[in-house]
């Protein structure tokens, strides 16, 4: 569908795990016993034009991406439900913080920096429906258009940093192949 649309002749497209670890389990198939699974990998489909050059300038076309934690052999699991009594007030909401470092207490200064941070994600997030009416160009990516960003090695994010040595090393790989 890609070599269709842009006219452009493409390679064999390669599976790829991030960041590269070599004798790793393939996340796509069924682990073997005692395997400890890593939280913070990507796994993707590449297909490279046939000229593709690792040293050189890089962009690319990224079709479609979601975040899937693979579970463990057992897991701890719960069940609520909601009852309204008849003397019910409106839902309460309920922050559940995480201290940026582990250091067993929170400072002052961490829980409301905590907090602001989540008001002002709080206030991207909200798009009300005559908005998006109103910007006709951009409302099919609306509110779609907001990416996480964390220090952390829990989700994908904008950090894209972190993964440059991993990809250029599976990218060469690759490449020699």
């Amino acid at each position: 569908m890609l070599s269709e649309t842009f006219g452009a002749k493409f390679g064999d497209c390669h599976p790829i795990q991030l960041p590269y670890r070599s004798n790793d389990t393939w996340l796509g198939v069924e682990f073997p016993e005692g395997t400890t699974i890593v939280h913070d990998t990507i796994a993707m489909l590449q297909c490279l034009p046939q000229s593709f050059t690792p040293a050189g300038a890089q962009c690319g076309f990224l079709i479609e991406e979601w975040t899937e934690t693979l579970p463990q052999k057992e897991e701890v699991t719960g069940i609520t439900f909601n009852y309204d009594t008849p003397n019910s007030t409106a839902a309460n909401a309920v922050l559940l913080a995480v201290t940026p470092v582990e250091t067993g207490h929170w400072s002052w200064d961490n829980l409301v920096g905590t907090a602001l941070d989540t008001f002002e994600r709080a206030k991207l997030r909200v798009v009300e429906p005559d908005m998006i009416d109103t910007l006709t160009r951009v409302a099919p990516l609306l509110p779609a258009t907001i990416a996480e960003f964390t220090t952390g090695k829990s989700t994908i994010n904008l950090d894209y940093a972190r993964n440059l040595a991993s990809v250029n090393a599976a990218t060469l790989e690759l490449s020699r192949k």
